[in-house]
């Protein structure tokens, strides 16, 4: 059956309504999305800018915290630096000793201290609170180390040691064998450990007066080469079969 002229038309307007109808509906989805996007957006930058935000404050904290560590740091070590200029060191004992050109220095063990940190001092800094230390060292050696005398360098000291020279040795050093600088020459502070030296011992060269302590002092010459000056009462005490042989030897009979 034919249609009508106005059936027709009525047609278009469905299409051209349903059209304008479609183009709406996606333009409102459009502007949906557009809008969702836009919160989105600034969703995503709000968080960004929060991030930010708290990482800016943890470096900022990071660095306050260093900051501090840095200071506690210092304030320790400073002090530590009061604390070792305000302990005292006292001395132990005196291990050996030593002569210099200008001074004699003195090996010292410190108290509470292992002997791997035993150091060289000179007298000065042993007084006047280790006298004690000092002198019962003194005695133990036969009196205070002496420094090396100065050899003569001048043409008149050189002229009156070689007329000392010629002159006639000392009836202790016709005895004896030997001249004080012979003996001087090697002499050290070596000493045998433990209380029986006589196996050590290889003679008793000479003995001899000190002039400040007024003591008897003996040479000793030990197997191992060293020489000592040693007072008589530890020779008495450690090498008494030594010193007899000495006297034997220089014994005479009228």
């Amino acid at each position: 059956m034919p249609r009508l002229a106005g059936e027709q038309s009525s047609d278009h307007g469905d299409e051209y309504a349903d059209a304008v109808a479609e183009t709406d509906s996606k333009a409102n989805d459009n502007k949906a999305n557009k809008q969702i996007n836009g919160e989105l957006k600034d969703k995503v930058d709000e968080e960004e800018d929060e991030q930010a935000v708290s990482t800016a404050k943890d470096d900022a904290d990071a660095e306050e915290d260093e900051e501090m560590k840095v200071k506690a740091k210092g304030e320790e070590e400073e002090d530590d630096e009061e604390g070792d200029e305000g302990e005292e060191y006292i001395v132990e004992s005196i291990a050996d000793h030593r002569t210099t050109k200008k001074d004699v220095l003195y090996l010292i063990k410190w108290q509470g201290y292992p002997e791997e940190q035993n150091t060289w001092e000179p007298e000065e800094h042993l007084l006047p609170h280790s006298r004690k230390v000092l002198a019962a060292y003194h005695k133990k050696i036969g009196g205070p180390p002496q420094l090396p005398l100065k050899r003569p360098k001048s043409k008149q000291s050189l002229c009156a040691a070689a007329s000392s020279e010629d002159l006639p040795a000392t009836k202790r050093q016709k005895r004896n064998g030997a001249k004080d600088e012979d003996v001087q020459d090697d002499l050290g502070t070596w000493l045998p450990k433990g209380n029986h030296w006589e196996d050590e011992v290889e003679k008793v060269d000479t003995i001899e007066r000190n002039e400040e302590t007024d003591q008897l002092m003996a040479y000793v010459k030990f197997k191992n080469g060293k020489r000592t000056k040693i007072t008589m009462d530890m020779v008495y005490k450690h090498c008494p079969r030594p010193m007899l042989k000495f006297y034997e030897e220089h014994l005479k009979f009228k």
